[in-house]
């Protein structure tokens, strides 16, 4: 398997998401009747870069696992687009497939999940575990060359050829996340969605996956959506990062910019509860958040983040705000960034 290296500058999307909406319907009553909706995503726009690694932060609850299970196809899409840009040529609407039709692309947009104790079936042997995508997408490959395939990609991993005949229950953790990241890279794919893929792991042992996942990237060119809710995490990992509040987008921009000046009140209030070893920062130099979030089911009319929003202005509630460009590569979903600090005396 041979390197491939990353452009320094690349520019090209692979993946385009277009006012993506991923509402799940609430019924109730007697007659069991639609009552309401749970919007966990609510009109996400954003692009991502091929070769980039795009980190999608928020607060449990905001929407960041639907959104990747959404591109993977594993939840039905209410409205919106998500262009794939195949490795063909071919442009394709990932949401106007059938199951059968997003089958071929499934070799190209693998996801690491989030529970490595869950996410592997522990029936199968390590080796048929990460066979299976091959003999699924690759039918015309022999067994012999699966069973080469499934070796070096052990190795990759930091596995050991000898190990694929044990069992997951066999395995620690960090062990089976591995085996997992090798399921997932055993087709190829030039999309990885992890979805937390650390945070059920020691601490001590995140390190050794992240430190993994991102050789890996290096050496096979690969594209990743990294879904985490660790601010910490996504800043070590990320090219970009995509802030969430409420199913809804609020800032997005290079990692250094986002963490050095984030301009959303959210993205503020976010970093600000992160704790820094540093013993000059004042107490009151953070930025608290007041109340619980609102209910999905419930959204405030305009802006999600609103009743919450220490700078909200009445005109907040009568519409989303868009995103705006913020910075030299940097948006924001709010109009009044600019006069934040104004606004907070």
């Amino acid at each position: 398997m041979t390197e491939v290296q990353r452009s320094a500058e690349p520019s090209q999307p692979i993946l385009e998401l277009e006012d993506l909406k991923v509402w799940f319907p609430v019924h109730g009553g007697v007659f069991s009747r639609h009552i309401a909706d749970v919007k966990a995503v609510d009109g996400i726009s954003l692009k991502v870069i091929e070769g980039e690694t795009l980190g999608v932060v928020g607060e449990s609850g905001c929407g960041k696992s639907t959104l990747g299970k959404a591109v993977m196809g594993l939840v039905p899409v209410t409205s919106g687009n998500v262009h794939f840009h195949s490795h063909d040529g071919r442009t394709v609407d990932l949401t106007r497939l059938t199951r059968k039709e997003y089958r071929p692309f499934r070799s190209e947009i693998q996801m690491v999940y989030q529970d490595p104790y869950s996410s592997l079936n522990s029936r199968l042997s390590v080796e048929e575990i990460v066979d299976e995508p091959l003999r699924v997408h690759h039918p015309k490959m022999s067994r012999e060359e699966r069973r080469i395939a499934v070796e070096e990609m052990l190795e990759r991993v930091g596995l050991r050829k000898e190990q694929a005949e044990r069992y997951p229950h066999e395995f620690s953790g960090g062990q089976r996340q591995r085996i997992g990241i090798a399921r997932a890279l055993a087709t190829r794919p030039r999309v990885i969605i992890a979805d937390e893929p650390v945070s059920a792991l020691d601490v001590s042992i995140q390190a050794q996956v992240i430190n993994l996942m991102r050789e890996l990237q290096r050496e096979l060119g690969l594209t990743v959506i990294f879904i985490a809710h660790d601010i910490s995490v996504v800043e070590h990992v990320s090219d970009r990062v995509a802030v969430m509040y409420l199913g809804n987008l609020v800032e997005l921009g290079q990692t250094q910019e986002i963490f050095r000046q984030p301009k959303h009140p959210y993205t503020r209030a976010l970093l600000s509860a992160v704790p820094r070893p540093d013993p000059d920062r004042r107490r009151e130099d953070r930025l608290v958040l007041r109340g619980d979030v609102p209910s999905p089911m419930a959204k405030p009319s305009g802006c999600g983040f609103r009743t919450r929003c220490p700078i909200a202005q009445e005109s907040c509630a009568e519409q989303i705000p868009p995103m705006i460009q913020v910075g030299k590569r940097q948006r924001a979903a709010c109009p009044h960034v600019e006069q934040f600090d104004e606004l907070l005396g």
